[in-house]
């Protein structure tokens, strides 16, 4: 199915990427991207701060000062919903709605980043539901293992941070510090909006052109992911061991990658190297050795986690303590195959593929997220389908030539040991 985007710019200069769907499409989904995240928290001084930029908009805002109930109870009302996320690299502000109240949707993530009231009241309750989260993310093992991964490899670097921050930072954040992010950090010059479904690009600019008035000006212009400083060596052999209290280990074979080149398109090949290993499930290359030949995990995964500063791929399996050099054998055993590197294999990964891309179905909600992605990846949004082209187009050599790249001098085990 065919879902133009249409690429337009605000008179303030604010870029707004609108994917139209078919009238039958009831719902229509909207993010507003700011482009600063926790990699920005040192602009402002304090670990976390980003976080709080998410999280105090929904306690009250100029226009929806009473918070939940005017923000996320209409639209939950309509069966739609709001959210936010932090992310390294930007912070996002999300509405889903029915399309007839899409102006609704529109408000509310507009308000949410451009006018939060940040009343101390606000403030000291969300110290304690931050606190919460934090305390939450240490006893959750894949959240607690994703930090324990960026700090054995970017330690030092503001991708090595976490992002919701930590009880030291918690402990002193205040009002005047929150006010030096929003100072820094928002403003027209850093957001991009993102738009799906049934809608009129021209009545959705007239309105969003509105909204903007409220969006403060005069941060330094980033429409586009952020380069920060050079991500430190990679120092491959050297292990990243970290004690838990869990029952189980998570172990992950790390390999460097790359800088997301725009010519070369990196983030395409990673995702066709991830799925050489996990095309086929339970009957994947990956899944057959570590979980149905050998018995050592009940999941296994491969993915990416890049940016144009570079960044890591990984292979990684829950299992127990004892069963972890196990598992890092046959992860080597895996890389090994040479089934990873033949023909039949490369055409079923792409056959799988295009049949997934085939099956999809329209999701506003996934179409905003798509779009943004693709502007965190490659620093362009464009229609789905030639997306979908270009992930094929790689060559097979290309992919195949960083598959060549995992070698044991590169390679880093990172291990959260449970009991």
């Amino acid at each position: 199915m065919q879902l133009p985007v249409h690429k337009l710019s605000t008179k303030q200069g604010v870029p707004v990427y609108i994917e139209h769907y078919p009238d039958v499409v009831v719902p229509m989904s909207i993010m507003l991207c700011m482009m600063s995240g926790s990699a920005d928290d040192g602009d402002a001084g304090v670990n976390g701060l980003h976080h709080w930029g998410e999280h105090l908009p929904f306690r009250g805002t100029v226009s929806f000062p009473q918070g939940p109930s005017q923000i996320m109870g209409h639209l939950s009302h309509l069966g739609g919903y709001a959210n936010a996320m932090t992310q390294q690299k930007n912070t996002v502000y999300i509405a889903v709605a029915p399309k007839t109240h899409w102006r609704d949707a529109a408000e509310r993530v507009v308000e949410m980043a451009a006018r939060p009231l940040n009343r101390p009241e606000d403030i000291e309750a969300e110290r304690t539901i931050i606190g919460q989260e934090i305390n939450q993310g240490n006893a959750n093992i894949d959240r607690r293992n994703f930090y324990h991964i960026l700090r054995s490899l970017w330690s030092g670097h503001p991708f090595g941070r976490n992002m919701v921050g930590s009880s030291e930072s918690l402990a002193v954040m205040d009002l005047a510090a929150i006010e030096r992010m929003h100072k820094v950090s928002y403003g027209c010059e850093r957001c991009s909006i993102f738009l799906a479904g049934d809608l009129d690009p021209d009545e959705v600019m007239v309105y969003v052109e509105q909204l903007l008035e409220r969006m403060p000006t005069g941060v330094s212009p980033r429409h586009i992911p952020h380069v920060y400083d050079p991500l430190p060596a990679w120092q491959g052999g050297v292990p990243g061991v970290e004690e838990s209290e869990f029952d189980a280990s998570i172990v992950t074979l790390a390999f460097p990658m790359p800088a997301y080149d725009l010519v070369s398109d990196t983030d395409n090949v990673y995702t066709l190297l991830g799925a050489l290993f996990t095309v086929g499930m339970l009957d994947s290359p990956l899944y057959r050795i570590v979980r149905g030949e050998r018995q050592l995990a009940y999941h296994t995964s491969a993915s990416s986690y890049g940016s144009r500063n570079g960044g890591v791929f990984r292979l990684a399996a829950k299992t127990s303590r004892d069963k972890v050099d196990e598992v890092v054998r046959a992860f080597w055993d895996v890389i090994h195959l040479p089934e990873l590197r033949s023909q039949e294999r490369w055409d079923l990964v792409r056959e799988t593929m295009i049949a997934r891309h085939t099956m999809r179905l329209p999701n506003p909600e996934e179409g905003t997220s798509r779009m943004l992605d693709s502007l965190m990846d490659s620093c362009a949004v464009e229609n789905e389908d030639r997306a979908f082209e270009r992930l094929l187009s790689v060559p097979r050599a290309t992919v195949f030539a960083e598959l060549d790249k995992m070698i044991e001098q590169t390679g880093r085990v990172i291990t959260l040991l449970g009991k």
